[in-house]
């Protein structure tokens, strides 16, 4: 049987099976039959096909994803321990694939406004359209996830709220890929009073965007003594799990937040923050060996191709080519060329032997900041 006729095969998980073999290496003329399958019968089969535009992103597929947006074929379970809202998943996943556009037309744009204020059986759809948002160009959509702030809790729970923390976390990521100008008192209310799911990706929030309202805000803060609330607001700014690490190697464990955020070398240091002291020096590390230092560009080169090799290298070569990143990213290096530093992208095959962290979830760091 072919790939083309399975996909009119009564069971529904072979139709789903061909339509995942076929959807990466579909013609532009056999997209057109694909597409179709967004009015399957089969729940299940609608699912497959959000899924799979979220990985593919066919524009030709918009329309039908937001047609799916209404999708209301429950996935929950009368038995579930959970909350007695419904789980409709296909339009949860149809919101999720249309947040992976770069550039979506108006249409779905309205469509996305729709379902975020959207009073729904189940609830999580808005929380998917909300992120759906929030990298998107419209002047609608930041008075839309303000307003979204405010969300009570599920079934009177002021405690579970995550219309609310949805659109914090989506007005984060609009400030930190530079779609929103400013941030209101309103918000900035949310940053200092409200639970740290919430807050923390606001106050992240106002570190990007900086200016007179982020020193607004410090000024509160510090007046109030929530100072892990203030240190969040620079987390943009700080080190990450790598960076991390290679300071606790210099200047040993139990670095505050504080510490990690000015002991970096300044040398090196990116973005638009630089921290000084009381007297207006810079704040900067007393390690002899500075994070992140400069390297030499031909000697970190040649330790790197000896190492793609598979040549032997020293433990003081290998330190200096896992301690060279200046954002904490091992196949970057800031480098000294002539006089002038770079930042060199250096790329490695064998880099997860060498890198094996990843990040922990801002929320963790949210919370670890709770007052």
């Amino acid at each position: 049987m072919s790939l083309r006729k399975a996909l009119a095969h009564k069971r529904y998980d072979v139709r789903r099976e061909a339509l995942r073999a076929l959807v990466p290496d579909a013609t532009p003329h056999e997209r057109k039959h694909l597409i179709s399958v967004a009015g399957d019968d089969s729940a299940d089969m609608r699912l497959a096909f959000a899924h799979l535009m979220e990985e593919h992103r066919w524009p030709e597929a918009i329309d039908s994803l937001i047609e799916l947006l209404a999708d209301t074929r429950n996935f929950g379970s009368h038995l579930s321990m959970g909350g007695a809202w419904s789980r409709f998943s296909v339009a949860r996943s149809a919101a999720q694939a249309l947040g992976a556009f770069e550039g979506l037309p108006v249409s779905a744009i309205d469509a996305l406004l729709d379902a975020a204020s959207a009073h729904s059986a189940d609830p999580f759809v808005a929380c998917a359209a909300l992120s759906a948002l929030a990298k998107q160009d419209d002047a609608r959509i930041t008075p839309v996830l303000l307003t979204a702030l405010e969300s009570p809790g599920l079934d009177g729970d002021a405690a579970f709220r995550p219309r609310a923390q949805a659109a914090a976390w989506a007005l984060c990521d609009r400030a930190t890929s530079e779609k929103l100008d400013a941030l209101d008192p309103d918000a900035a209310r949310v940053a200092q009073r409200d639970t740290s799911v919430i807050a923390g990706p606001l106050l992240v929030a106002f570190g990007a965007l900086g200016g007179e309202p982020r020193e607004k805000l410090l000024r509160e803060l510090r007046a109030a003594t929530q100072f892990e609330r203030e240190t969040l607001v620079f987390s943009d700014a700080a080190p990450d799990s790598w960076g991390r690490r290679l300071l606790e190697r210099a200047y040993g464990n139990g670095l505050s937040e504080f510490e990690y955020l000015t002991l970096a070398d300044d040398t090196c240091r990116q973005g638009a923050l630089r921290f000084l002291d009381d007297a207006g020096k810079i704040i900067r590390g007393a390690s002899a060996d500075a994070v992140p230092r400069v390297v030499e560009l031909q000697a970190i080169t040649a330790i790197a191709r000896a190492y793609e090799q598979g040549r032997e290298i020293s433990a003081d070569e290998m330190q200096a080519l896992a301690g060279a990143g200046g954002s904490g990213l091992l196949q970057r290096a800031d480098t000294d060329d002539g006089g002038s530093i770079i930042e060199a992208e250096i790329h490695l095959a064998k880099r997860s032997k060498l890198f094996r962290q990843t990040e922990p979830p801002l929320s963790a760091l949210a919370a670890t900041f709770a007052k």
